[in-house]
């Protein structure tokens, strides 16, 4: 499918709240683009919704996984220092 630029914002709106990290926002706001774009389906954000918890497990997932990074990158910065 081919995204209108209206669909490109309501897609940003969507994600927008859920990763605390710019570059988590960026690969999400990429993925989700790119998946729509393979599909043949009409869009929604049912199916935006249904991308994010197929390919990240859901909104809870990718922040629990942001934290997790977050604490490795302190560990070994600790560990350096």
């Amino acid at each position: 499918m081919r995204l209108t630029a209206q669909q490109h914002q309501e897609i940003k709106g969507y994600i927008f709240d859920v990763p605390k990290y710019i570059e988590t926002y960026n690969e999400v706001y990429d993925h989700v683009v790119n998946a729509l774009e393979d599909k043949d389906e009409a869009y929604s954000t049912e199916l935006v919704a249904k991308i994010i918890n197929d390919d990240f497990g859901s909104f809870n997932e990718i922040k629990q996984q942001e934290e997790l990074y977050q604490k490795q990158i302190n560990k070994n910065r600790q560990t350096f220092f």
